[in-house]
């Protein structure tokens, strides 16, 4: 009987173990690969590229437009509304697909656009103008959380947020939706701006707005202090992370043009009309469009 107690004490005592690693549960498939092999491309041609402005604003994708402060990028957002929404050609580029355009604004009050876009109306076409009228919608946020990504407390990781979700559902209500500026960037990202991290998760969100509504997006933002100081007709004229520019399919670089190249061109220094405004002006600005190649363009300021 000792014996028999002693081998029972001898064995150890059993534990469960992890199946064997061919029993282990496969993660999910992050895509079937039979559905996005090229198989059968030698057999078509591949869709022409969409515009909204030929050469300057594709459909559908996520872009910005940087410049300093008082540069003019409020004005240029409205003059390109006015050509989106009425069909007219915007600065000599033709308007390919109009519709609606959806401006969500941190800093801008409505009352200050509708003096900005005004006075563009009205030089259109008399049977343009209520079109022009119907499809812009201004959104003015100023005072409230208009966060697209945010710093989770716990995890310390930048994520999107609810006002994501209920921004697309509001923009899905806009017939014929065609752009959606946010602006400034700085009012609607979270996290560090020179994270490449952080602002990569903005630029995601910004690319699910654009894939759920259709629309191109177009962020604005301020170029950073050397770029102003030396011209931002480069591609990281952006301030913070270069991964800004680097996750966005098109640019728009907005500045003044420098005297050395205002007598390059020929410009006369006097006083010009502004091709936004219809204004008089003293100066003279330059933007720098990039999608798929570089375009060059002179406005007076």
């Amino acid at each position: 009987m000792n014996i028999f107690i002693d081998a029972l004490e001898a064995v150890e005592p059993f534990e469960e173990t992890d199946p064997p690693p061919d029993e282990q549960p496969r993660p999910e498939l992050a895509f079937v690969p039979q559905s996005c092999a090229a198989r059968g491309w030698d057999r078509s041609e591949p869709e022409p590229r969409r515009w909204v402005i030929q050469d300057v604003l594709p459909v559908g994708r996520v872009g910005g437009l940087f410049g300093a402060g008082g540069a003019g990028k409020s004005r240029l957002i409205g003059s390109a509304a006015v050509s989106i929404a009425s069909g007219v050609q915007w600065l000599g580029f033709p308007v390919i697909e109009p519709g609606a355009v959806l401006i969500v604004a941190g800093e801008d009050e409505a009352e200050e656009f509708h003096r900005r876009i005004r006075l563009a109306i009205n030089h259109l076409p008399q049977d343009r103008q209520k079109l022009a009228w119907d499809r812009i919608f201004f959104e003015s946020r100023i005072g409230q959380d208009s966060l697209l990504t945010t710093t989770n407390p716990a995890s310390r990781e930048v994520e999107r947020t609810a006002f994501l979700d209920r921004l697309i559902e509001a923009a899905k209500l806009i017939p014929d939706l065609r752009l959606i500026v946010l602006d400034p960037l700085s009012r609607f990202r979270g996290g560090d701006e020179n994270a490449s991290q952080d602002i990569t998760r903005i630029v995601e969100a910004a690319e699910h707005l654009a894939k759920e509504t259709g629309a191109a997006v177009l962020l604005v933002h301020h170029i950073g202090k050397s770029a102003a100081l030396g011209g931002n007709d480069s591609q990281h004229a952006a301030r913070g992370s270069s991964a800004l520019v680097d996750g966005m399919r098109f640019a728009w670089n907005l500045g003044p043009l420098a005297p050395a190249d205002i007598k390059r061109f020929a410009l006369s220094e006097d006083r010009a009309p502004n091709p936004l405004t219809n204004c008089a002006s003293s100066s003279w600005l330059f933007l720098m469009i990039k999608v798929c190649e570089a375009r060059f363009v002179i406005l007076s300021s």
